[in-house]
């Protein structure tokens, strides 16, 4: 509901700072394991393949889908944290919410 929004947004940027406070390799490995499944799982469907195709050459990154798993497993921790500091500390950051009239 509308009423949620402010606190849907305070509850991700508590999610950011606490990522940032406590953060660790173990859940840093569990975020990549679960992306690189979920990408191999999307490429199962030849349509969603030749979408994710489309899309990329679309920005002319049509390359990167062949080192999308490589470029995961390179992102480091300090890294991580780093931008999500930025996100919050600079209140750098886009929020869109789509609610029903």
């Amino acid at each position: 509901s509308p009423d949620n929004i402010v606190l849907i947004e305070r509850l991700i940027l508590e999610e950011f700072t606490k990522f940032v406070k406590t953060g660790n390799e173990k859940e840093l490995a569990q975020a990549k394991e679960q992306m690189l499944g979920n990408n191999k799982i999307s490429k199962e469907d030849s349509q969603s393949q030749m979408f994710e195709l489309i899309y990329n050459e679309s920005w002319g990154r049509a390359k990167e889908i062949y080192t999308y798993e490589k470029n995961i497993k390179k992102v480091k921790l300090e890294e991580v944290k780093f931008l999500a500091n930025q996100l919050i500390s600079k209140k750098n950051y886009s929020f869109i919410s789509l609610i029903p009239k």
